[in-house]
């Protein structure tokens, strides 16, 4: 699914340009990426929302909508009628998201998160949850 004209990201090139950034630097980024934590962000309305810098949110915005096709192509092939959550691993990095069962069905919020190594699904769900209860 990637597009030929718009390189795929890698971890070191899609990184290295925001934290290196000098006075630009978002000092969340930067802390999470040095200490391999999850930036998680929030989605609503069709906008995302993070504190890791327009930058990160935007990528995450990017890899959130291919996961959630991915998502929605299985949830047809099992004849489900959504999916609640998904985790891809894509080399180094973990991006999930998961749906507020609190929001409406019709037009729902939901949460993820991005992470610069792999990370245990189970790990990543429970803090999307604690972000999510925040």
């Amino acid at each position: 699914m990637s597009n030929p004209e718009k390189p795929t990201p890698t971890p070191e090139t899609a990184q290295k340009p925001a934290a290196a950034s000098g006075s630009e630097a978002n000092p969340v980024l930067t802390e999470a990426l040095d200490k391999q934590r999850p930036r998680y962000f929030r989605v609503s309305g069709g906008a995302a929302r993070g504190r890791s810098g327009r930058a990160d949110t935007e990528r995450f915005a990017d890899e959130l909508m291919t996961l959630q096709e991915c998502a929605q192509i299985v949830g047809e092939r099992l004849e489900m009628n959504a999916i609640a959550f998904g985790v891809i691993y894509d080399g180094d990095e973990t991006i999930a998201f998961r749906y507020d069962p609190n929001s409406d069905p019709r037009k729902p919020d939901l949460v993820g998160g991005l992470v610069n190594r792999r990370m245990a699904m189970r790990e990543l769900l429970a803090g999307l949850n604690h972000y999510m209860n925040e």
